[in-house]
């Protein structure tokens, strides 16, 4: 068997994981219910200006306030291998470790897609009759939609790929979630607080706002690069400290 073809059964049978994992369906209603709570605030919030493509690429954002989620999504898919004891048996079936891991950012790249693809719909169905109705005629192909929904996908993606690092490194679903929550709750908040233009370079700031020229964020192209770089040295910390461990 060519390591193309071991590569492609890898990544089918981390799909399948995900898939199938009640957790995964937990994680996608919460997504989903946040995503449509904050775009309806964001609708009814009175200062909005809807007539304006800064005001409408701001609704399709909203969404993005819990990114963290994707990261959790990734962080408990992975380190769930470890929680339930079937890492054992996914290791013995590929002793290669870094193959492994190199498909299970994959496989959650495609999930983290996924979900984003359905958030933007999401979006999509409740955010456009409302603003069509003020008859201000966007469309699902204005670039005051696109442009977000493009960034939703793609950060979703990543951050999904992220929390796979993050849950391949510390192997553990509940240390996972608290780490992540932490950063993104304590942490970033005191750094956007007191250093705004350090803030924009971490993984919770690239996304924020990065399609809105009026925030000063990186643009949407070298956020996700960013954001891929990250992913890449997380991996490669989990790569050479503990899948380097004993999994039993």
């Amino acid at each position: 068997m060519t390591t193309a073809s071991r590569m492609r059964g890898l990544l089918a049978s981390e799909a399948r994981k995900a898939a199938s994992t009640p957790v995964t369906y937990g994680f996608l209603a919460a997504i989903l219910a946040f995503t449509a709570l904050n775009t309806s605030l964001s609708l009814s919030d009175p200062t909005a200006n809807l007539n304006s493509a800064a005001g409408v690429r701001h609704i399709f954002s909203a969404g993005r306030d819990f990114l963290f989620l994707f990261i959790a999504l990734g962080a408990v898919g992975a380190a769930a291998e470890f929680r339930h004891g079937t890492a054992v048996p996914t290791f013995l079936a590929t002793p290669a470790r870094w193959h492994v891991l190199a498909g299970k950012l994959a496989a959650h790249l495609g999930l983290g897609a996924i979900v984003a693809v359905a958030c933007v719909a999401v979006q999509m169905a409740i955010a456009l009759p409302w603003i069509d109705g003020q008859a201000t005629g966007v469309t699902p192909w204005s670039a005051a939609v696109l442009g977000p929904a493009t960034g939703t996908i793609l950060s979703g993606a990543a951050y999904c790929a992220l929390g796979v690092a993050v849950g391949m490194l510390v192997r553990n679903q509940i240390v996972a979630l608290a780490v992540t929550l932490a950063w993104f709750a304590v942490a970033e908040g005191a750094v956007a607080t007191f250093a705004p233009d350090v803030s924009r370079f971490l993984p919770g700031g690239l996304f924020s706002g990065a399609d809105n020229p009026a925030t000063h964020l990186l643009p949407v192209p070298i956020a996700a690069a960013v954001l891929a770089a990250y992913v890449a040295a997380l991996s490669v910390l989990a790569a050479r400290t503990t899948l380097r461990h004993d999994i039993a």
